[in-house]
């Protein structure tokens, strides 16, 4: 099995551009600006650019 780096533009939208991971895009953004959880009141993926258009293996 191969790991893929999710500094890799593909993989990180496959991770993160995806609603059902909006918790790990949640975390991951907390992390970088370092936030507190209850700084969140919600989050929604906006951009026409996805992973809905990424085909899955």
């Amino acid at each position: 099995m191969t790991l893929l780096s999710a500094r890799s533009d593909y993989i990180f939208k496959l991770i993160f551009a995806d609603e059902r991971n909006l918790n790990c895009l949640q975390n991951f953004l907390q992390a970088v600006l370092g936030l507190q959880g209850d700084e969140f009141t919600g989050l929604k993926i906006t951009s026409p650019i996805s992973a809905k258009g990424i085909p899955r293996r």
